[in-house]
C-alpha cells in the first residue's frame, strides 16, 4: 500500500509539472498568432471588397 501511494504522488507531481504545461502553451502561441493574422487579413480583404461593391460588411462576410 505504501509503494502504491508513493507512486500515485509521483504521477500527480509529474502531471502538474509547470515546465511541461508551460512548454506546451509556449508551443501553441506561435500557431495561434499565425491563425489570428490570417483571419485579420481575410477580414481586411472582405472589408475592402464590400466597400468597393457598396454592400454591407456582414453581407460580404456571408458571401465570402
Amino acid at each position: 500500500m505504501g509503494e502504491r501511494a508513493m507512486g500515485w504522488i509521483g504521477v500527480q507531481q509529474a502531471s502538474l509539472d509547470s515546465n511541461t504545461v508551460g512548454s506546451q502553451t509556449a508551443g501553441n502561441i506561435p500557431e495561434m498568432v499565425i491563425i489570428l493574422i490570417v483571419l485579420l487579413m481575410i477580414a481586411t480583404v472582405v472589408a475592402q471588397v464590400t466597400q468597393q461593391l457598396r454592400i454591407p460588411y456582414v453581407t460580404g462576410l456571408v458571401v465570402e
